[in-house]
């Protein structure tokens, strides 16, 4: 489920186990996006409660959180890590900062591409500037599409971008989601960095979205038909498989 559509609680029975979003993306931004556990860095990232621990007292209080791995946050839960060590972690994430890099697994041979309420099917460059294409499939030895994503912005400033799968982030982006369920990724830049349509500062965004038909995600029904438009000045791409 996208963070920005967290189900709503009941808090007059106490807090639900999901943090409020602003939480979730405190504590991300804490430790740069990437699990803070050395030689880790996974950017697939949920939340571990320590200070105190979740079975003690049912709270949201950042400084008492940290995000990690799934992998990581399952092995604190299980005492892997001290509060000191998870301290230390939150601390040095700053100067951690790096880019932050993934991969979709999803390899299919044919992919419904939605694109701003456009869809594209068997149609390798899906979207191209000039001469340079910007939305693209290439194939690997088996003939599986593999997604290639680089758009320009305005303000000349490095953006996220995909390379046959493996995606890449720059550190200064103001949030980044994605899922330890692997099929979404999406980037927020910092306020005012983009301009709009009319000259005015604005933030930019992109989300990029894989889902398989079956099981359809937010923003289209289960005809794989758009239910929704794309809002301010983020760039929208689906990617449903069959």
């Amino acid at each position: 489920m996208n963070s920005d559509q967290l189900p709503k609680r009941d808090e007059s029975v106490g807090p639900g186990r999901t943090p409020p979003l602003a939480v979730i993306r405190q504590i991300k931004r804490e430790v740069g996006f990437r699990c803070p556990v050395p030689d880790c860095g996974s950017p697939y990232l949920t939340w571990h409660h320590y200070d105190p621990p979740w079975r003690v007292e049912h709270h949201h209080r950042p400084e008492g959180m940290i995000a990690l791995c799934r992998e990581h946050a399952d092995k604190a839960d299980n005492g892997a890590f001290t509060d000191a060590q998870l301290r230390a972690m939150k601390d040095a994430g700053p100067s951690r900062a790096r880019a932050i890099s993934g991969r979709f697994d999803w390899l299919r041979r044919d992919l419904l591409a939605v694109v701003g309420g456009s869809f594209y099917l068997k149609l390798d460059v899906i979207l191209q500037i000039g001469t340079r294409p910007c939305i693209w499939f290439s194939r690997n030895e088996e003939g599986e599409a593999m997604l290639n994503f680089w758009m320009p912005a305005s303000s000349g400033l490095t953006r996220a971008r995909v390379l046959e799968n493996t995606w890449l982030v720059p550190p200064t982006a103001a949030d980044v989601e994605c899922p330890p369920s692997g099929r979404l990724l999406h980037v927020r830049y910092p306020e005012g960095d983009e301009r709009g349509p009319g000259g005015d500062r604005v933030r930019g965004g992109v989300s990029v979205q894989f889902a398989d038909r079956a099981l359809g995600w937010p923003g289209l029904d289960h005809h794989g038909r758009a239910t929704g438009s794309a809002s301010g000045n983020r760039r929208n791409l689906g990617l449903l498989s069959e």
